[in-house]
């Protein structure tokens, strides 16, 4: 199966300061990871393309042109903000050959990251397959690491997230 190439362009920060711009690139990394863990997608964040989430805006004044040139065919844009521990994102799908936007989102703030991409990139998977896809399954296993048998849960992807 061929694989569709997804940009993963860093979210534009609507709060400023280094700090979120750090927590905005490791937001973007785990929505690539996560959309390559369904082997439908070859994403890449470090996009080869010279603009800054800043100066871009979410969804106007997109060249589509330059980035189906780079070879993606879907393109993630975002915006990120924080305000103490509550995080507010809005994300967008564009079918950049056909130069549209297919989905987006707005997830309001809570402090959970993970969960709110996570539900994007289930989203994705529906509108692309029509099938709800993995992002919100848990795994239970048995441990005996401690000497008893103990159950433990997890994320699809092995990730114990913080209750």
């Amino acid at each position: 199966m061929r694989k569709i190439p997804l940009a993963v362009p860093l979210f534009k920060n609507l709060s400023g300061g280094a700090r979120e711009r750090r927590t905005s690139r490791k937001a973007v990394d785990f929505m690539a990871s996560s959309l390559d863990f369904t082997g439908y997608f070859k994403s890449w964040t470090e996009v080869r393309f010279s603009s800054t989430p800043e100066k871009r805006s979410v969804c106007t004044e997109i060249n589509f042109q330059n980035w189906t040139v780079v070879g993606a065919e879907l393109l993630t844009t975002g915006t990120y903000g924080q305000s103490g521990d509550n995080v507010e994102m809005e994300l967008r799908l564009f079918d950049t050959i056909r130069g549209r936007q297919i989905l987006g989102k707005r997830y309001p703030a809570i402090s959970r990251r993970r969960q709110m991409i996570l539900r994007f990139c289930a989203e994705v998977i529906f509108y692309l397959t029509g099938n709800k896809g993995i992002f919100n399954s848990r795994i239970a296993f048995v441990s005996t690491g401690s000497g008893k048998k103990e159950i433990y849960t997890c994320d699809f992807d092995g990730t114990i997230p913080p209750d």
